[in-house]
């Protein structure tokens, strides 16, 4: 196992209590490896994982917050390793704008989250545990320090770099 994913491992096992911290984590998450669906006029989402911890934490904090329907499927990644990926598609439906308003996932937004969405230190740690989660990697501190966090929008890319400088 790697570094990485022990410490992933040990994010996942924070229990957010908080419902701002719940959607702030979230939003990372689907912004850093979610996709749009758009069928018959309504929204929906798809994400995609090879952590099964992962799924049923994005699983956990959807069902906690909205009123959407859901379908999981689990098939084998065509990778080499052939590792099982978890896809999470909340379905087309017009209840799905409400989620996407609310965890600020227009693509029309301009990356400034921190004025509102994010003005808590710890939804501030809690957006950042969501995009490590979702696309974060981490060497050992043994060696050099080593910390990484892709992403293809520079916008996001930004928001994360203010809120690590916050802390």
């Amino acid at each position: 196992m790697s570094f990485a994913t022990e410490v992933k491992s040990e994010l996942l096992q924070i229990d957010t209590e908080k419902y701002c911290c719940m959607r702030a984590q979230l939003s990372a998450i689907l912004r850093m490896n979610g996709n749009f669906i758009i069928r018959q006029g309504a929204l929906g989402l798809n994400f995609i994982t090879e952590n099964a911890a992962l799924a049923r934490q994005v699983l956990k904090l959807i069902k906690k917050q909205f009123p959407v329907n859901t379908e999981v499927l689990v098939t084998r990644s065509p990778k080499l390793k052939k590792n099982n990926r978890y896809q999470i598609k909340i379905l087309p439906a017009f209840e799905v704008n409400d989620l996407v308003e609310r965890l600020r996932l227009q693509p029309t937004d301009d990356g400034h989250l921190e004025h509102n969405f994010l003005s808590r230190p710890c939804c501030r740690r809690a957006f950042l545990r969501g995009a490590f989660l979702a696309s974060g990697s981490l060497n050992k501190p043994e060696s050099d320090y080593h910390l990484e966090i892709v992403s293809s929008n520079e916008n996001f890319a930004n928001t994360i770099l203010r809120l690590m400088k916050y802390f």
